[in-house]
């Protein structure tokens, strides 16, 4: 045993309890238990690697042969070439050790110096073109997928390692940076691995032909689902699959067949700032300190900017269902609320609550994730505020509290005058229709100044509220776009009292942090307005889907066959009428009794309002109020 370690290790106390002579910790990179612990992590995927080939050997399912090039992805590539290029480091770091030990100490001994970098170099180029290549032959994709997640881990190790060594002992060598240059190579591999990958149809079964459908037709309905469905992790996060529609429209004008089909699921039915200012004036942790910071500031900027990206996306898909599904509801009720509601909304409202409320609960979504961003990103400013400048934050939390309390009861006159303004509109659009759907009649009678005089004093009403707020949003652009001028000067003459002192260190951090919630900040006001907007276009709708619907519990059907001599309609009442809340006397009919067979015409005579129209109303099941059956 002593001889083994005096091969790997060069030291026999590496074997002991207390380790010694350079063996270390498990966390440093250069102890030998760490090395050792590398090999055999190596050496045991190297194995499950092996296995895995030669069960995809034994196997007896075929390949089918198709062009490789036809399988590649921008992401395949890249994970190829970068993983290759890391391999190749590892290898040839490795050899270089070898010769400069033969070279110097005319022996290769110990072996764990470069035999942890080979395993590696071989280990991550095996790695990276079976995985990133070869996946669309690979026939055990779960076992993969564990496969590369260990990997990932034990690239995550290596990274965590490799910079506590730089951090803590300011200690930087090629190995150390190959081996924090595994962890994006894993980054990439997961992607890649987990990329989706589609050799059958991409579309599935989402639209099924109509009848009397060529197949060529089928073929081209298919074909024109949004790539948006399918695609893979990258092309979602950079909108790839948005190039085939912009190469479309770069040259033609776009048609409607052009646009692709919605998926499924989108169908109505389914603290840096500190730490530059001392890199700046000389005052560094670390070496490559300022490397660092860089790469963070470049790292962190892309993330935002693909968040940024996909928030606006996902929230327009959002919203797009939301109105989708309001459409769908409101044009469901319209089929089956009473007669009696549907006097009291006028076809305008109906088309007022698909067209501007729907669309204001539609665009909801991406102002509620303001809210909670909004406070986020004011509680992370307070808390590197308070790390630069100290207690002085209290003075800038003071004058937050002063002006969201100022503003609550702007909000509250703000949604008062969003009410009046909602049922001002709908009654403008209602007039507006009446006088469009009887223009006729109109004409005739020769009423068209009265009407426009009528419509023009609605729409005058309705201008005086939309004034009204727009003042009530202005006092509220005012409040909050003073906050960013008072925090910074009610701050500084705080720290002016209590003492405090300002360097260009803890002020640059302040004005930095306050920069960035600034713009948020600035929205509130137009936050505000969306809730209170939402708020009011869903009550409407509310009240509108919670009107009675007809009623056809005096209408029986029976599910047998009717014979020659039996009734197919029997009218038995006393009582008819439009209105539940009228008396016998004002029925609109009484005492009807009607019995129709089979196959019978009947004929219903009468003069101009004597309820031939009720009565066809009441077998159908439309009138609200009928005593009998």
């Amino acid at each position: 045993m002593q001889a083994f370690w005096t091969l790997l290790c060069g030291a026999t106390e590496c074997s002991g309890d207390n380790a010694e002579n350079g063996c270390g910790s498990v966390i440093d990179p250069y102890s030998c238990i760490h090395q050792i612990l590398i090999i055999s992590i190596d050496a045991l995927l190297l194995l499950v690697f092996l296995v895995l080939l030669i069960c995809k050997s034994c196997s007896a399912k075929k390949s089918i042969a198709t062009s490789w090039s036809a399988h590649f992805s921008p992401l395949q590539i890249a994970t190829a070439g970068f993983n290759g290029l890391l391999s190749l480091g590892y290898l040839g770091f490795g050899i270089w050790i070898i010769s400069k030990k033969i070279k110097t100490e005319q022996t290769v001994l110990p072996l764990h110096d470069w035999l942890e970098v080979l395993f590696q170099g071989l280990g991550w180029l095996l790695l990276s073109l079976t995985v990133s290549i070869r996946k669309l032959y690979f026939p055990f994709v779960g076992f993969t997928r564990f496969y590369v997640v260990t990997g990932s881990f034990f690239a995550g190790f290596l990274f965590i390692s490799c910079v506590w060594e730089v951090v803590v002992k300011n200690s930087v060598s090629l190995g150390l940076i190959l081996d924090i240059m595994s962890l994006p190579g894993a980054i990439l591999l997961l992607l890649c691995v987990f990329e989706r990958q589609d050799h059958g149809d991409p579309n599935g079964s989402l639209y099924e032909p109509l009848q009397g459908m060529e197949p060529e037709d089928i073929v081209k309905v298919k074909d024109n689902v949004t790539p948006f469905a399918y695609v893979g992790l990258l092309s979602k996060l950079t909108f790839w699959w948005l190039n085939p529609l912009m190469k479309t429209g770069k040259h033609e004008i776009l048609q409607e067949d052009d646009i692709p089909l919605l998926r499924r699921e989108d169908r109505a039915e389914t603290c840096y700032s500190s730490a530059f200012v001392k890199l700046v004036q000389g005052e560094q942790v670390f070496e490559y300190e300022g490397y660092a910071l860089t790469a963070s500031l470049f790292l962190v900027k892309c993330l935002e900017s693909l968040s940024e990206r996909q928030w606006y996306f996902q929230t327009q898909l959002i919203g797009l269902r939301i109105r989708s599904f309001l459409s769908a509801a409101i044009c469901g009720k319209q089929l089956k609320i009473s007669s009696a509601a549907s006097i009291t909304h006028s076809p305008g409202e109906i088309v007022t609550l698909v067209t501007a409320d729907a669309y204001r609960i539609g665009e909801f979504p991406y102002w509620f994730h303001q809210i909670w961003s909004t406070s986020l990103q004011l509680g992370l400013a307070l808390a590197i505020a308070y790390y630069a400048v100290g207690l002085a934050t209290l003075a800038a939390l003071f004058i937050i509290i002063v002006v969201v309390v100022g503003s609550s009861p702007l909000a509250k006159l703000q949604h008062k005058y969003q009410k009046k303004l909602m049922e001002a509109q709908g009654r403008r659009v209602k007039a507006t229709m009446e006088a469009l759907s009887n223009m006729k009649v109109l004409k005739l009678y020769a009423w068209e100044t009265h009407f426009k005089d009528v419509v023009e004093e609605l729409r005058r009403e309705e201008s005086e509220w939309i004034g009204a707020v727009l003042a009530q949003r202005g006092y509220n652009l005012v409040l909050f776009w003073m906050s960013p001028i008072l925090v910074p000067a009610v701050t500084f003459w705080t720290c002016y009292l209590l003492g405090i002192s300002l360097n260009a260190g803890n002020v640059f951090t302040f004005l930095a942090s306050l920069r960035i919630v600034q713009e948020p900040i600035r929205l509130i006001p137009d936050v505000v307005g969306a809730f209170i907007q939402a708020k009011v276009s869903f009550h409407r709708i509310v009240n509108y889907l919670e009107m009675p619907e007809l009623q056809n519990k005096n209408v029986k059907q029976k599910k047998h066959e009717w014979g020659v001599d039996e009734e197919a309609v029997i009218v038995e009442t006393t009582e008819i009428s439009w209105d539940l809340n009228r008396s016998s006397v004002m029925a609109t009919l009484r005492n009807v009794n009607m019995a129709v067979k089979p196959a019978e015409k009947v004929a219903i005579c009468g003069e101009v309002g004597s309820g031939k129209s009720t009565l066809l109303a009441t077998i159908l099941g439309e009138v609200p109020y009928v005593n009998g059956t």
